[in-house]
Formats: C-alpha cells, sequence, structure tokens
C-alpha cells in the first residue's frame, strides 16, 4: 500500500492545520525575544494553535460562509473576514508578549497549576 503525500486532500488539510499555526509562531517568536526550536519539531504545536483559532472563530466563519452576506457585499465580506483574523492575531501577541513580565489572572494561576501537576503526576 503506498500512500501519496503530494494528494489534494493531504495538501489541503497541511495547507488548513500546519500553515496558520506556523504563522502564528514565526509571529510570536519575531515579537518576543526567544530560543530558536527547529520548525520540524513543533510540527503537533502549529497545528494545536490552528485548532485553537479555528475554535475561536468557529461561529463567525460559519455564519459568514452560510448566509448571503458573501455575495450580496463582496467589500463587508473581506472586511469581516480581514477584522477577525487581524483580531485574533493581536490579541495572541498582546496576551503572549506579557507572559514573562506580567502577573497571571486567578484563572490562568490555577490553570497552569493544575497542567504542572497533571504533566509531573500523572492522572
Amino acid at each position: 500500500m503506498e500512500m501519496d503525500v503530494f494528494s489534494t486532500d493531504k495538501i489541503f488539510l497541511f495547507i488548513a492545520f500546519v500553515v496558520p499555526g506556523f504563522i502564528a509562531m514565526k509571529t510570536y517568536e519575531l515579537l518576543t525575544p526567544s530560543r530558536y526550536i527547529d520548525s520540524s519539531k513543533q510540527i503537533i504545536d502549529a497545528i494545536t494553535y490552528s485548532c485553537i483559532n479555528y475554535s475561536i472563530l468557529l461561529f463567525p466563519i460559519y455564519y459568514l460562509e452560510i448566509s448571503d452576506f458573501r455575495h450580496s457585499n463582496k467589500g463587508g465580506y473581506v472586511l469581516c473576514w480581514s477584522l477577525m483574523i487581524l483580531s485574533v492575531g493581536y490579541s495572541l501577541v498582546s496576551r503572549f508578549s506579557g507572559l514573562g513580565e506580567w502577573s497571571f489572572a486567578i484563572d490562568e494561576f490555577f490553570f497552569a497549576a493544575s497542567v504542572l501537576k497533571v504533566v509531573e503526576e500523572g492522572f
């Protein structure tokens, strides 16, 4: 059984799930000083970032795509997509840029503590 990695469906999945995550991670690396990590070791992180972005934007994307707004107002359609992309990018950059400097909110502290406990001790 031979696997064709260049088939259309696999290329589409790569573009849809890996590329946006890599763009988010590389933008973050440009804006904050950090150690260099080889891109081949960041594929899972890239897919995770893409899934987080898609989950945040699920309802606005769904509404824009099922409504007739795309055909009735092309400029507004492009503007909505641009605002969604810019707002998510700005919110991620503004939150992650202060991770070493600003204190955690109370819910972030308990979330980070619970993740650390699971990592150290397991379930």
